[in-house]
């Protein structure tokens, strides 16, 4: 069985981050603790932005849009010969771009089409001409076109090229670290801070391997009750 990509958890462990902080930062100013009460469905909410603005204002019901956008067309991925490409055109002048490199300039003038709002109207006449064109090419081939005439796009990378990505690479995101003799690749993280950078990524222990330091440490257990408490198998 496969997963995606567990949303509520990231988001309600970021949340949580953010509500430590802003908790800490208050105790130093006034000296006083609280609870920070954090929800994965709350997180989730929290990151429905303008279709709750949509619905509130316009009583607008937001619908299934695929990879599009609720509110600028063209902004979504098209199949291309070999995979897919994401393509943005959120200002006119992207819509212009991208119809002089696709070679198809009568589309710029097309009433269908002339404005936003008209190509929103009509975007599925407008992905019925444009599918075909993109899918005359590779992801490479139009992402150089493309990016060369200025319009906003990129490939849709499967992991592999994630991790091989250039960029990726050059943020120093990819980690390496030896895991029970075996290399394990991961991505770091993505905060750099200029006076505490992160240098070091360490292996998680065995479940357990810490247990008498964060007795001792920690709890303040002595030789004796750590003992105890292995003969009893309670650790």
């Amino acid at each position: 069985m496969r997963l995606g990509v567990p949303m509520g958890d990231l988001a309600g462990s970021m949340w949580a981050v953010v509500g430590i902080l802003a908790a800490l930062y208050h105790r130093n100013i006034t000296g006083q603790g609280q609870l920070v009460d954090i929800a994965l469905l709350d997180s989730l909410v929290s990151l429905i932005t303008y279709p709750a603005l949509y619905y509130s204002y316009g009583r607008e019901v937001a619908k299934p849009l695929g990879s599009g956008h609720q509110a600028i067309a063209p902004f979504q991925v098209f199949k291309t010969k070999d995979y897919y490409l994401a393509v943005a055109c959120p200002r006119e002048k992207f819509w212009v771009l991208l119809c002089e490199a696709l070679e198809v300039p009568e589309l710029i003038s097309d009433p269908r089409f002339l404005t936003m709002g008209n190509r929103l109207k009509n975007k599925e006449e407008l992905y019925g001409i444009l599918n075909p064109i993109f899918s005359q090419k590779t992801n490479r081939e139009w992402e150089e076109i493309l990016v060369k005439a200025g319009v906003p796009c990129a490939p849709v990378n499967t992991i592999d090229k994630v991790f091989a990505d250039p960029a990726i690479q050059h943020r120093g995101m990819v980690i390496s670290i030896d895991h029970l003799g075996e290399e394990l690749r991961f991505f770091g993280n993505p905060i750099k801070m200029s006076e505490t950078p992160i240098t070091e990524y360490h292996s998680p222990p065995r479940i357990g391997a810490d247990n008498r330091q964060v007795l001792a440490d920690l709890l303040g257990y002595g030789p004796e009750e750590v003992e105890r408490l292995k003969k009893e198998k309670i650790i």
